[in-house]
């Protein structure tokens, strides 16, 4: 939703190609659709109310903390 916002139809082509190639391996192998698990849904809604109040400094902070998070929870083991 963010890079097709963006109106960069390279960036939401290259965004909408990663989802399809990974959303079977989240499906089957991640707790990514756990919504009670899942803290980047918090996260998520965030960006988009900054977004939504184009407060572009809360946006790209809250994208940069996601983006942390989200590698911080991939480094850590099972």
């Amino acid at each position: 939703m963010i890079a097709e916002a963006s109106r960069n139809a390279i960036l939401a082509e290259y965004v909408n190609n990663i989802v399809a190639r990974t959303n079977v391996y989240i499906v089957f192998y991640d707790p990514f659709y756990d919504i009670e698990t899942n803290d980047s849904i918090a996260e998520h809604r965030a960006l988009a109310g900054a977004l939504r109040r184009r407060a572009a400094d809360e946006a790209v902070e809250l994208m940069r903390q996601h983006i942390r998070l989200s590698l911080g929870a991939l480094s850590k083991p099972e």
